[in-house]
This record gives C-alpha cells, structure tokens and sequence, in this order.
C-alpha cells in the first residue's frame, strides 16, 4: 500500500506564505527530487469559474504559484473540479515517485472557520488515497500583524488615528 502524504499549508496573511509559495514554485523539480511534489494548477485550466477570475484579474494560470483558487472551489461546492484535481496531482506524485504532497494558498484558513466543508475537502482527499493529510496553519502575533498592515495601508495614504478611534 502506498502512503501519500498531503501536507496543506495556510499562512494567515502577513506570514510570508507569498514568499514560501513563490520559493517552493521556482524549486518544485529539486523538490520533487526529495519526494515533494508541488503541483501546478495546470489541470485546472478549463475550469470556467477559475478562467473567469483569472482573466478578470490578468492573472497567467501556468506561472500562478500558489494554490488558494483550490480553496475558492471549495468554498463555491465545486467538489467535482476539486475530485479531479487532486485525482490528477495524486497519479502524477505517483508518476514523479513522490510520496508527499504540499498544496499551499492563504485562503485554506476558510476552512479553519468552515468546518463542514473542512471535512467534505478531507473526505475526498481520503477516497482518492491521501493516508495522511496535515493541515499546517501559520498565524502571526496580533499586534505585529497590526504593525504590519498598518504600515502596508499608510504606504497607500490609508491611515488610522488609533487615538481619535478609540475617544469615539
């Protein structure tokens, strides 16, 4: 019996996940050499709902680096794109002899809230033949996520007087 791993990560924004994504993207062959497979959503390229908003926004499906329009098909109930998917990601691990899957997209933290589709997500991933599913939740402490977006928003002109926030 093969055991496949599938390692799910969601770094709550502001936890360099952008930075992780975009790393694991660019060394996904030398990944898949030690056993990690890091999928392109490729198979996903004639899914309507995603070409709309990739389109929308300009976005290139092939040079995308990250996996969080899975999470939006989740969060749509398009279970079937998703049985595909991973169906496709599974056999070609296999293909790679890759024993472990990473799948990574800010928008996984949804599931933290939603716990019904959490569930249904994990259900399927257990038919297709993941043994082992990780679910890897990156949060960053409240009053450096505040610093941090703070500063990100007064780069844009977007600022809070805190003082005249909190007299009111």
């Amino acid at each position: 019996v093969f055991l496949m791993r599938l390692i799910l990560h969601s770094g709550t924004h502001k936890t360099a996940t952008t930075t992780f994504q975009g790393i694991c993207f660019k060394y996904k062959e030398l990944l898949s050499k030690d056993s990690l497979y890091y999928p392109s959503l490729n198979p996903l390229s004639e899914n309507k709902y995603l070409l709309k908003i990739f389109q929308k926004n300009k976005f290139n499906l092939a040079k995308f680096n990250n996996h969080s329009p899975l999470a939006w098909l989740i969060q749509e109930n398009d279970f079937n794109s998703i049985l595909q998917f991973f169906k496709t990601v599974y056999k070609k691990a296999i293909r790679l002899d890759c024993n472990k899957v990473l799948i990574c997209g800010e928008d996984f933290e949804n599931l933290l809230v939603d716990q019904h589709l959490a569930k249904e997500f994990s259900l399927i991933l257990k038919n297709i033949g993941f043994r082992n599913i990780e679910w890897v939740f990156v949060k960053r402490d409240p009053f450096s996520y505040l610093k941090s977006i703070y500063s990100e928003l007064s780069k844009h002109n977007l600022i809070i007087n805190f003082e005249q926030l909190y007299q009111e």
